[in-house]
């Protein structure tokens, strides 16, 4: 987790933009551990890269922020890779030089999808285990393998480790205590707070002790609708790792024990308060909405802006500089490209700060009950069945129904309530409650 807002990268789809708890952006790719740290380690042989996309694709343009590294973010996981870029055994985006200024590349990737076998050295990397492997580890594995002795059982013992996660007094943390000699079986058994690569690594070295391939995968989970420029930002505070585990029949299937812990992390945008979280072992507050005229006024200015800055760099990295001075001659702006262009900008901030006002005085809040029943269509779209439009919540309801019966009784429960609370006489701060812990633990898992 990086204490930071500055932005990663900036991201334009050409159709809807997927829920909050899909978006993971795919970067490093770590291997290797020695107990206390993960690496990326030596790369594996370069053979063939490809996957069977079992979803539609999507397609979107990334401007990336330059940081220094060969790193290209795509959302998981890409197809191809762009122009002066390689797809690398990992599904890692690896460009042909360091990303020392702004880039824009086009990306197409497919959120559902198989990978098919693994390789013998990819299954050899992805057992290995550091030296400082505890009794009490391996203990705790052993409890949940039972049965499960080969690899038909190994989802039975990821679904066993989420479990522990969620059961077990584990929190989320920005300042977890200091861990020292293994810091791995220090969080499991003793500290319980961690931030996601805590979280991430424990899990990974616990898969590998249960004899499951697993590798650790860095990068960014998330990221902030802009309503005024159409786009979404990711900024470096959403840096995340997670796991991936290797199934038969599945390939690689990501993991994210963080959202075991804290699921407010990965199913909404969040704004943490960094200085409230100063304190050492202190659990994350997410505040999913500022809250305050000046805050919100605040958040609209940067919103604005950065819609500026956003459009300015799709003109800027869409126009070759001949481009660009033939539009200001066109203009009649030639003879002073650079004032031009300052003028052109200062114009587009202004317009943008005087919409981002106009939208803020329009736009209508959403009430406590209206953002339960939206997570649970998030959550719904996720398991296959989009809610349409023009469908109201009985409709869909009935559709649900239709193709995923079985979960016809959690749907009417939570349709029934969120009809009587929208429509009904009453406004009751227990049916508000009961449908906001119905909706929290609802979960629709993609049908195979």
């Amino acid at each position: 987790m990086i204490r930071s807002r500055a932005v990663a990268l900036r991201v334009d789809f050409e159709a809807e933009i997927p829920a909050p708890e899909l978006r993971y952006w795919r970067g490093p790719v770590m291997w290797d551990s020695d107990g206390s740290s993960w690496f990326r380690g030596e790369p594996l042989s370069q053979g063939e890269v490809d996957y069977t996309a079992e979803s539609e694709p999507i397609d979107y343009s990334v401007t990336l922020e330059p940081g220094g590294g060969m790193w290209l973010l795509a959302l998981d996981l890409p197809r191809a890779p762009p122009p002066k870029a390689s797809l690398e055994a990992g599904f890692e985006l690896i460009a042909d030089k360091p990303v020392t200024q702004r880039l824009r590349y086009q990306m197409r990737s497919y959120l559902r999808y198989n990978t098919g076998d693994l390789t013998q050295e990819e299954r050899r990397r992805a057992l290995q285990l550091p030296a400082n492997i505890t009794s009490r580890m391996k203990q705790l594995v052993q409890h949940w393998l039972g049965d499960a002795k080969d690899d038909a059982g190994h989802a039975a013992v990821v679904d066993q480790a989420l479990r522990y996660f969620r059961k077990q007094p584990f929190y989320y943390t920005l300042y977890p205590p200091l861990l020292l000699d293994n810091p791995v079986d220090e969080f499991l058994f003793e500290s319980r707070r961690g931030f996601c690569e805590h979280y991430a690594s424990s899990f990974v070295t616990l898969m590998r002790v249960a004899g499951i391939p697993s590798r650790l995968v860095t990068g960014y989970q998330g990221g902030e609708i802009n309503p005024l420029g159409g786009h979404l930002i990711v900024r470096q505070s959403d840096a995340h790792a997670w796991a991936e585990v290797w199934l038969v029949g599945e390939g690689w299937v990501r993991i994210d024990p963080t959202a075991a812990v804290a699921p407010e992390r990965v199913e909404r945008p969040f704004d943490i308060d960094f200085d409230a979280a100063g304190i050492i072992g202190s659990p994350i507050q997410f505040n999913l909405a500022q809250s305050g005229f000046l805050k919100k006024l605040s958040r609209q200015f940067r919103l604005g802006r950065d819609a500026v800055n956003a459009s300015w760099h799709r003109w800027v990295l869409g126009y070759s500089q001949h481009k660009q001075g033939r539009i200001m001659d066109l203009l009649g702006l030639g003879f002073a490209k650079g004032a031009a262009i300052a003028i052109v900008a200062s114009m587009l901030l202004l317009i943008s700060l005087i919409a981002a006002l106009l939208w803020y005085r329009g736009r209508e809040r959403v009430d406590p009950v209206q953002a339960d029943y939206l997570l649970f269509c998030s959550r719904m779209a996720t398991g296959g069945v989009v809610r349409l439009p023009y469908e109201g919540a009985g409709s869909y309801a009935q559709r649900i129904v239709v193709q995923r019966p079985e979960l016809k009784a959690a749907v009417d429960e939570i349709i029934s309530l969120y009809n009587n609370l929208r429509y009904g006489q009453k406004d009751e701060t227990h049916a508000k409650s009961e449908l906001h812990r119905l909706v929290r633990s609802f979960r629709a898992k993609p049908q195979g």
